[in-house]
């Protein structure tokens, strides 16, 4: 399977704002994070969760490489175990 080249998230030739640039231009540096960045979008939440690695049986390695849709697939096994604990 070939990999897909990025899109670009800004298309070429779109003109900013000297505020936008200027607040892009902050952000790079690292001073204006989250919150502090005048380009920060309230309504997104960005989870991060770090590189895990566990041991499994070679009939769940086999059954998750068959899945077409990795990581759907293990958010609907948490959002199923989620909606299990919650209802008791």
């Amino acid at each position: 399977m070939e990999k897909q080249p990025k899109k670009p998230v800004v298309k070429p030739g779109t003109k900013f704002t000297a505020e936008h640039r200027r607040n892009i231009a902050i952000a790079r540096r690292g001073l204006a994070t989250g919150e502090q960045n005048g380009n920060y979008k309230k309504d997104r939440t960005r989870i991060k969760v770090g590189v895990t690695s566990f041991s499994v049986t070679a009939d769940v390695a086999d059954w998750l490489k068959s899945q077409p849709n990795k990581t759907e697939y293990i958010l609907t096994l948490i959002r199923e175990d989620m909606k299990k604990r919650t209802n008791k």
